[in-house]
């Protein structure tokens, strides 16, 4: 069953691993089927992502839509990978128990990396949520140069978007990063409201995946705006002079 928003990693899947923790320990091959083990983690492992899915689809804002996505996927794989990787050093006491748990750890495993993998596509879609919902318009005209770019259309670039137009974005937003009520400080502080909890590490993973892809696009911007308008010697701050203000703004979340 889906719950409403607002409400971090989902109940169902915190009992999960003591649940597998559970039939790991009263696993006995003299009497218990390996593979009727494994089907029942992939059934439970199955439901559990169709529940994340779900809950994700209620009626809600977009970012945390995606943030339930984020913090339940970055659950499952971070808890079932370090499990795994702890049954596998464990000294079996003979082949046979060995190859029997390794049958019952590559079903989950596969749901671990499928986990994984949905977790970093999420994350880059709740990044890329952060900074088009601080800075809508800014991050459209960023759109609008990429694809001008990607279409070859570099050489008439200050012809279809005039350079009054690009220094009218570059002043207007710019300048107002910095500070404790500037844009890099505001997503920052939207995370935290959204991962409430400092020693999670999953928020230093947003914190850092936010500060990578916005010093990507910021320095593809910066090199795009001085190579196409020679009069354009530099932005009001440097790729430089942000990426000091994003580290500032991370250490003090941390």
């Amino acid at each position: 069953k889906s719950h409403s928003k607002n409400q971090g990693v989902l109940g169902p899947l915190l009992k999960f691993p003591a649940f597998v923790n559970q039939m790991e320990n009263m696993f006995d091959p003299s009497f218990d089927a390996p593979m009727q083990v494994t089907t029942t983690y992939t059934k439970m492992a199955k439901a559990l992502f169709t529940l994340i899915q779900e809950t994700s689809e209620l009626p809600q804002k977009l970012g945390r839509r995606v943030l339930v996505l984020v913090e339940n996927f970055y659950f499952f794989w971070k808890v079932f990978n370090e499990r795994l990787n702890r049954i596998k050093q464990q000294e079996s006491r003979s082949q046979q128990v060995f190859d029997q748990r390794n049958n019952r750890i590559s079903a989950l495993e596969s749901k671990v990396e499928e986990a994984h993998k949905l977790y970093t596509e999420n994350l880059h879609a709740y990044v890329r949520w952060h900074v088009e919902y601080e800075l809508p318009k800014l991050y459209k005209f960023w759109d609008e140069l990429e694809d001008k770019f990607a279409n070859n259309q570099q050489e008439e670039l200050q012809y279809l978007i005039p350079k009054q137009t690009v220094m009218a974005n570059v002043n207007k937003f710019i300048p107002k990063l910095k500070g404790d009520k500037g844009h890099i400080q505001n997503m920052f502080n939207r995370v935290e409201k959204h991962l409430p909890e400092k020693d999670n590490g999953l928020r230093v993973e947003v914190l850092s995946a936010l500060k990578t892809y916005f010093m990507e696009r910021y320095k593809r911007f910066e090199t795009q705006v001085l190579q196409c308008y020679h009069s354009v010697k530099s932005l009001p701050k440097t790729s430089t002079e942000v990426k000091h203000i994003f580290q500032k703004a991370f250490e003090q979340k941390i």
